[in-house]
């Protein structure tokens, strides 16, 4: 999914949300937002934008990926050629 998630048209990803809506929360909300940008970075070449939000005093994560055109690729292997 994290390749088709960053082609084309990007879009958003939470971590901590339940699929309708609800908010769950997460644990380590700090290191994560450490981890997760780097990790994106360092596997696939991108910048996402990472943002650690508070709902009714659970943490939870946005993942904003931009729309690409060139490709996509995982350690230095091409995932996605457009």
């Amino acid at each position: 999914m994290g390749v088709r998630f960053c082609q084309c048209s990007g879009g958003t990803i939470y971590i901590g949300i339940r699929d309708v809506g609800t908010v769950v929360g997460i644990s380590d909300g700090k290191r994560l937002m450490e981890d997760i940008p780097n990790k994106i970075k360092d596997t696939m070449g991108i910048i996402a934008d990472v943002n650690l939000l508070n709902q009714s005093g659970l943490e939870y994560i946005e993942i904003k990926v931009s729309p690409r055109k060139s490709g996509v690729h995982h350690r230095d292997r091409a995932l996605y050629q457009q």
